[in-house]
């Protein structure tokens, strides 16, 4: 029998706990919100309600940060590993698997809260400046959960096929109703309005915390879209407005750690911004390092093949990868383990926080590897180039990339850079998806962490592996009528 969710509950007490599922778990539930907004203070607790959400542990609290890295050839799963993300860890997920699910309902639940901001800003009192700005914020909230919907459970965008290729459903109303899945086009198409609309309605000069969405983010989330919407003209203008008319800056050296230890920095134009309060449970270093318990006790290890693409003089290496005995093998067995959220000194102390950094899902430096990319894929290999020397000169001591030429092959070493620049970031499996190519993830063999690989054999995935698209959740498929026979192909 279908079943509605319905969450009949106080809103203003949801938002303000920061800490309850609320409003709808898929995008056809509801609940009763006649006058639940009146003021300007109404709608400052609803966005809380908003960045609440991104800060799950279903999305960039943790699980879209690490998921989407343990997924591919770049990490191996240890002897003894706690088989926590077993399932999609070996691509073994099925309809009804609680990530699959989970990530579908938190972000339905951001589009959800985003759209009572939406169609209620304009009817409270207060500053109209100020509920302008929030109105903008969660447009832009919107659009982010609708792209990463898309990126999970719809296809690489192909321009000839997109008109007619399933994407997900746009929820740009409040609404009970049962609705189909857009096509692809249709939803790029309104991710792009969104974020236009949402530039338009923000204030610059309110946009000082990059806890908050802003112009900025958006600018840099439209070179994402276009990037993946292979629109390069598009992402080689938006990465170049925000390299050229924003202060933000590429750091290096000490700057570079810091940014990962203390969360902060001058590359960082959106984080999550975590507190003491939530930082419990939201940590995508647990899997990778968790020394709660004195040595480290990792379930993933970067691969052999994945170490290689590192030398000793890139930044990256020593703030990404530290070499320690672990609890393995009566603390005896050393290796070498992803480092990248050591732990905000903030939340040391903090119960279940032990990995906690505040995942920064937009950087700047994201802006020099779209724009390579794109001119990479147009021809124009002389200025991909420059691009990529720009980064690697912060990144690798002694670099020297502006004596030689361009490479033949430029993309290529784009592909390389972002491996490096994002790794356990959540960026690989979508460069894969979208690059159509698989990859072969290595077994166990008698060197390095590999040797400690929980599995003996390698792993080879194909680019036309059907579960590339996320299956539609199971108790999406059995209650809206309308989707139960656009379940993705395989499943």
């Amino acid at each position: 029998m279908k079943q509605k969710l319905l969450h009949i509950v106080l809103i203003a007490s949801v938002f303000l706990t920061g800490c309850q599922d609320f409003l709808v778990k898929y995008p056809h539930d509801a609940l009763p919100i006649e006058n639940a907004f009146t003021t300007e203070d109404d709608i400052e607790v609803a966005l809380r309600g908003v960045y609440s959400a991104f800060k799950s542990a279903s999305y960039y609290g943790r699980n879209f940060v690490v998921i989407p890295d343990i997924m591919t050839d770049q990490v191996i799963s240890v002897l003894g590993f706690s088989n926590e993300f077993e399932s999609v860890y070996h691509w073994g997920y099925s309809a009804s698997d609680q990530y699959v699910t989970s990530a579908w309902q938190i972000m339905y639940q951001v589009i959800s809260r985003s759209n009572t901001i939406i169609e209620n800003a304009d009817h409270v009192s207060g500053n109209e400046a100020s509920l302008l700005h929030m109105k903008g914020q969660a447009y832009v909230a919107r659009a982010l959960a609708h792209f990463d919907l898309l990126r999970l459970y719809g296809s690489k965008y192909i321009p000839v096929t997109g008109e007619n290729d399933l994407g997900v459903p746009y929820k740009s109303t409040f609404s009970i109703a049962d609705v189909p899945r857009d096509a692809m086009e249709v939803v790029y198409n309104n991710i792009i309005d969104d974020l236009n609309t949402g530039i338009s309605l923000m204030d610059e000069e309110a946009s000082t915390q990059v806890e908050y969405l802003s112009p900025a983010a958006a600018y840099a989330l439209l070179a994402r879209v276009y990037l993946y919407k292979a629109d390069y003209q598009q992402a080689i203008e938006y990465s170049t407005h925000i390299i050229d008319e924003y202060d933000y800056k590429l750091v290096s050296d000490n700057d570079f750690r810091n940014m990962w230890r203390f969360d902060e920095g001058d590359e960082i134009i959106w984080k999550i911004g975590l507190t003491s309060t939530d930082a419990a449970g939201n940590n995508p270093g647990y899997s990778y390092y968790n020394n709660s318990q004195g040595l480290p006790n990792p379930d993933y290890v970067p691969s052999n093949a994945f170490l290689t693409h590192f030398s000793t003089n890139d930044i990256r290496y020593s703030s990404y990868f530290v070499t320690e005995p672990t609890r393995y093998d009566n603390n005896t067995r050393v290796l070498t383990m992803v480092n990248k959220y050591p732990t905000n000194p903030a939340f040391t102390g903090i119960s279940n926080a032990n990995g906690a950094n505040m995942p920064k899902p937009i950087r700047f430096a994201e802006m020099y590897l779209i724009r390579a990319e794109a001119y990479a894929m147009t021809g124009q290999n002389a200025r991909a180039w420059d691009d990529l020397v720009t980064l690697r000169e912060t990144r690798i001591t002694n670099y020297n990339g502006r004596t030689q030429p361009a490479p033949a092959d430029v993309m290529a070493e784009v592909k390389l850079e972002r491996r490096r620049e994002f790794a356990f970031e959540g960026h690989l499996w979508f460069d894969y998806k979208r690059w159509n190519e698989g990859f072969e993830r290595q077994g166990r063999t008698n060197s390095g962490n590999n040797q400690y690989a929980n599995d003996p054999e390698s792993k080879e995935v194909t680019h036309t592996d059907f579960r590339w698209l996320w299956p539609i959740p199971q108790g999406e498929v059995e209650a809206n009528s309308l989707i139960k026979d656009q379940q993705n192909p395989g499943y």
